[in-house]
């Protein structure tokens, strides 16, 4: 992804000639697993990408005012355009698409854990929360927190609660399914959110975390628990603002840390 006169361009590399309907699909297919890797929503509508579109020499490359063709990469991940006769500009611009591709990424990453970070949970959820609506299925949104973790802090020191962090995480990613969304939300905070799974579904999804957690090290060797709050898509306002279930998430996780540790509330 580039931005020519500051509008998004999607590039790609290879060669499909001139056939529109062959070159649509395919930039769906790009389109849709940009969108799996980095949480960010493109609308195809928006995007400029006939072979009329000329790069300017200081954005790119000087292209001698060749025309660039839309096509799909070897990888799949479609960064790079193809430019007829000219063999060295493909190169030179797949190279910066994924030096650009990288950064991105890297910029939706939490450091310390390796999972992705607030922002890219914001973009994340704005995305479920609209591919939920579209197509009428259930999502959960959950806070989770871990209990006392201050404690460890002190106890053991900051190289020790980080070392917890980057564990959970890990636990975290092997105990939910793939299309199951994680992320650091700051400090002991871990977002989720739960495509297809409501208020029901999301019970179990907690029931089993807790249950794998208490034959786990973390739990055998540092006594750890973890409460959570969360809030399904029914419960979103009429006024349509994903980050109200971050509120009602927050809300009850809250509840549950006030009431006792190890406490989960979803309704």
């Amino acid at each position: 992804m580039i931005f020519v006169d500051g509008k998004p361009v999607l590039v790609v590399t290879g060669a499909i000639g001139s056939n529109p309907d062959l070159k649509a699909h395919m930039l769906a297919e790009v389109l849709e697993a940009y969108e799996a890797e980095s949480g960010e929503r493109i609308d195809i509508d928006h995007l400029e990408w006939s072979a009329d579109h000329r790069l300017d020499a200081e954005s790119i490359a000087d292209l001698g005012g060749a025309k660039p063709d839309f096509a799909l990469a070897e990888d799949g991940r479609a960064l790079a355009f193809c430019f007829g006769g000219l063999a060295a500009a493909p190169e030179l611009i797949a190279a910066q698409a994924r030096t650009i591709h990288r950064l991105r990424l890297e910029a939706l990453l939490d450091p310390l854990t390796g999972i992705a970070n607030r922002r890219h949970a914001g973009i994340r959820l704005q995305n479920c929360v609209h591919a939920a609506l579209r197509h009428g299925h259930a999502l959960t949104v959950a806070i989770i927190d871990l209990d006392k973790f201050k404690s460890y802090n002190q106890s053991g020191g900051y190289r020790l609660g980080d070392d917890l962090l980057r564990q959970w995480a890990q636990f975290l990613k092997a105990s939910l399914r793939r299309d199951d969304f994680i992320a650091r939300y700051g400090g002991d905070e871990f977002l989720l959110l739960l495509p297809m799974t409501d208020q029901r579904a999301a019970a179990t999804v907690f029931e089993r975390l807790q249950t794998r957690l208490a034959g786990h090290p973390l739990r055998e060797k540092f006594g750890l628990t973890f409460s959570a709050g969360a809030a399904s898509l029914e419960e979103m306002p009429e006024s349509g603002d994903p980050d109200s279930l971050l509120t009602i998430a927050g809300q009850r996780l809250l509840e549950a840390k006030r009431a006792r540790p190890a406490n989960i509330i979803i309704d």
